[in-house]
């Protein structure tokens, strides 16, 4: 490598860092935000309707006030856009943003935003609403006098039901599932129903299809109805207004819609400004309206007015609109962090520099310049490690696994063949496959080919991308052969300070406690694995090879306050998100992580620092629940440094503090 290409190299880095302590700055501001939203501090207490079986909590029966005010009013004055005029222009309202004037008193009900952080229990919240409105739905369906008044057009029939996408509830109620091949006869049915889930490409399928058909193009059943109310979970999958997210769910008719996101804005404020024109909030129904008055001037780092305006604009709206609470008002035990540091053996040092003097020779060739993470996974394994495995291209598990881990702080995964960026919160969204396979398709791509080949008399099986190199079982399944894969990337002896330090961490107080230990490599629990077995410590273990069903029964059988496993290891991208088959999405507990249930004091390993931190935060959450009674402890890398050199590039990786590539656990914050 030329001295010109690592000066451009170290140059990246600096802008990274530079547009990393911008979003600092931008995080800070919206923190400070949500800290100065009042609306919570003026809300009753009102209590659940009796059909709901679940209790509660004095927060959620708050929002419970909150959703019934901005559902059916009153809305407080102090809380409302449109301000009643006096004097001279009695009669008037003024709008408190746009200050836009008009003799029409409009009014600020017909939904909002739920914003609450993740386990503060949104969705008990929304079920407690649908409940509560239970005989108010029937009688607006039926077209009897309600406050609204409206008459039901010709052309639109109503539904008393709630409709609800890519849910996750449990209530005994009357509830559809508008979802799969054979939808189409569910919807008979619909009118005895309380709620219909369905999810987000459900929607998108039937409203692109029908366009697509041109003249003879059959209207959408799910738009051709007007639901009493339709609530989006995971809101923030349609922060984009451009997508077909945003459009297909913002064209569905209702009396009420509701947002539920415990991420309202996650990297700019259009973030939240594409949720208005779906809630139909009058004048900033269009996203033009937002970047106007909030966006735009909020961007504009050459004033030192207009940002403050803009702050105080946002502050109005989410007042207005928005319940946004933290975790804190669960009062949980703050997790306890711990530092370990881990030296290095004379083996491993030895080895270290050896690979680290090669890296910088094989750069200098311009050879393997993707490749960044030798380095750091020599840090786990030690002289388990072979001398040239770096060289190899990386198995496909762990290509699946890291593309997880990677992801930026948009939280996409694109898809295979068509390239789409989809939610990897939406699990609904994509399908993946088991085995050893990295593709990913997204909803539209795969049914396409399912379909393609049932018609074909095709049997589905495996990934149809592998199954274009004709490798044994589609180079993906059960059966795919990974041992060999584990015995050739691993030396059988060995030493790796890491790990020994690990296992020494989980035998201290091991019948005591459970331990989750989180690795983005396959590689790296083969190693652990393998140490585990050597001091007879029982664990289960998770990644891309368990399928569905056997990772419902790990998890049940661990989370047993009876169980005979002290131990999960798991790979960091599972813990963070979940990975499963579309065609199980809507099965009860389908959040698998979220219900995970330690009844004793909690230990999370993360073992080697990742480049996106929100990834290790969403694994950790998993381990923190409600009611939690004892503090999770939780032993990971620092991140600080890590973030700053992030896609520097190899050159940077080599040259990093050998004490931060070989970090052993050692933690910052949570």
């Amino acid at each position: 490598m030329q001295l010109h290409d690592l000066e451009n190299k170290l140059e990246v880095g600096k802008q990274r860092t530079t547009v990393i302590d911008e979003k600092g700055q931008f995080q800070k501001t919206i923190n400070e935000v949500y800290a100065s939203l009042a609306r919570g501090n003026h809300l009753n207490q009102v209590q659940g309707d009796e059909r709901l079986e679940t209790q509660l909590l004095p927060h959620q029966q708050e929002a419970l006030d909150l959703m019934s005010q901005r559902e059916d009013g009153p809305v407080s004055p102090e809380y409302c856009l449109w301000k009643s005029m006096g004097d001279a222009d009695k009669g008037w309202y003024r709008h408190d943003i746009t200050k836009l004037k008009t003799r029409i008193n409009h009014p600020e009900t017909g939904g909002g935003i739920l914003a609450d952080e993740m386990r503060v229990g949104k969705s008990l919240s929304i079920l407690a609403l649908v409940t509560q409105t239970l005989d108010e739905s029937l009688r607006w369906a039926h077209n009897l006098p309600v406050d609204d008044g409206e008459a039901l057009p010709q052309t639109t029939k109503r539904s008393r039901a709630t409709l609800i996408l890519v849910p996750h509830l449990k209530v005994k109620l009357n509830v559809l599932k508008y979802h799969g091949r054979d939808r189409k006869s569910l919807l008979s049915k619909m009118d005895e129903a309380d709620i219909v889930l369905t999810t987000y490409h459900t929607i998108v399928w039937e409203t692109e299809k029908r366009s697509s058909s041109g003249k003879n193009r059959k209207p959408n059943p799910m738009q051709s109805i007007e639901w009493f109310r339709i609530v989006l979970d995971e809101a923030h999958i349609i922060r984009r207004q451009k997508t077909t997210f945003n459009s297909s769910v913002s064209k569905s008719k209702s009396r009420s819609r509701w947002c539920l996101t415990g991420t309202p804005i996650q990297n700019k404020l259009d973030d939240i400004g594409a949720l208005f024109p779906f809630l139909k909030v009058r004048t900033f129904d269009n996203i033009t309206t937002f970047r106007r008055y909030v966006g735009s001037p909020f961007n504009d780092c050459e004033s030192n007015e207009r940002r403050p305006l803009a702050i105080r604009h946002l502050t109005l709206l989410m007042d207005s609109m928005c319940l946004r609470r933290s975790r804190n008002l669960l009062h949980l035990p703050e997790p306890q962090n711990r530092i370990h540091v881990v030296q290095f053996s004379d083996e491993e040092r030895d080895q270290y520099e050896y690979t680290k003097k090669i890296m910088k020779r094989a750069l200098q060739q311009r050879v393997n310049e993707e490749n960044q993470n030798g380095l750091r996974i020599l840090c786990n394994h030690g002289t388990y490690q072979h001398s040239f495995s770096w060289t190899n291209k990386r198995n496909l598990m762990d290509e699946r696994e890291d593309a997880l881990c990677s992801m930026g702080n948009s939280g996409e995964v694109k898809c295979s063949v068509c390239k789409q960026c989809m939610p990897i919160m939406t699990k609904s969204s994509f399908q993946t496959y088991p085995g050893i396979c990295a593709h990913v398709l997204c909803f539209e791509c795969a049914e396409d080919n399912n379909q393609l080949m049932r018609a074909q008399g095709f049997e589905l099986s495996g990934c149809p991308i592998c199954a274009i190199s004709g490798a044994p079982n589609n180079g993906c399944g059960p059966n795919a052969n990974t041992n060999t894969r584990r015995e050739n990337y691993l030396r059988n002896i060995g030493v790796s300070s890491k790990i020994n330090a690990l296992i020494r961490d989980i035998q201290v107080d091991l019948w005591e406690t459970k331990s989750i230990v989180f690795s983005c490599w396959t590689n790296t629990l083969d190693l652990i694995e393998k140490h585990l077995h050597e001091c007879n410590i029982t664990f289960q273990r998770i990644d891309g090879d368990v399928n569905f069903s056997r990772r419902q029964r790990i998890l049940d059988e661990f989370s047993s306050s009876d169980s005979k496993t002290p131990v999960l290891i798991m790979t960091t991208g599972t813990g963070a998100f979940g990975y499963c088959p579309r065609e199980v999405m809507l099965k009860k507990d389908t959040n698998m992580l979220s219900s995970l249930n330690l009844p004793s004091a909690n230990r999370v390993f993360i073992i080697e620092p990742q480049w996106n931190p929100s990834v290790e935060n969403q694994a950790i959450s998993r381990a923190i629940r409600l009611n939690q009674k004892i503090s999770v402890v939780v032993t990971r890398s620092q991140q600080e440094t890590k973030i700053e050199i992030a896609d520097i590039g190899v050159n940077a990786t080599v040259q990093m503090d050998t004490e931060m590539l070989y970090p052993g656990y050692g933690i910052s914050h949570i």
